[in-house]
């Protein structure tokens, strides 16, 4: 019987909007799981090991460039109600956690 550990996730962004249709922001994450429990493991040193390093923890930046047509498309000054960004984010520091920076494109329609 194998319990994963409990999980959380947070995170603080900053936003600039220099234009009402782009924004620039960044943001901090904090990914954290606490070790596993493992149930139906009677000995104790067996138990030990299974556990041992099991928790991970991670704090990440992300920056980003936005793009969106929401606020023309409510004016009636756009035809399409769209948003897309592109962004990267870096591992800062880690524990137990795979290191690599990754980078997204973002597109978002709405109807």
């Amino acid at each position: 019987d194998e319990k994963l550990g409990n999980k959380i996730d947070a995170s603080t962004t900053i936003t600039y909007n220099p234009l009402s249709w782009t924004s620039i922001y960044s943001s901090l994450l904090y990914e954290s799981k606490e070790a596993t429990k493992y149930q139906d493991i009677e000995e104790p040193e067996i138990r030990k090991v299974m556990e041992e390093d099991t928790d991970s923890k991670s704090y990440w930046l992300k920056i980003g460039l936005g793009f969106s047509t929401v606020e023309a498309y409510k004016k009636r000054r756009f035809e399409i109600p769209f948003e897309t960004s592109l962004s990267a984010q870096r591992l800062l520091s880690a524990k137990n956690s795979a290191k690599y920076d990754r980078i997204d494109l973002d597109f978002r329609f709405y109807f």
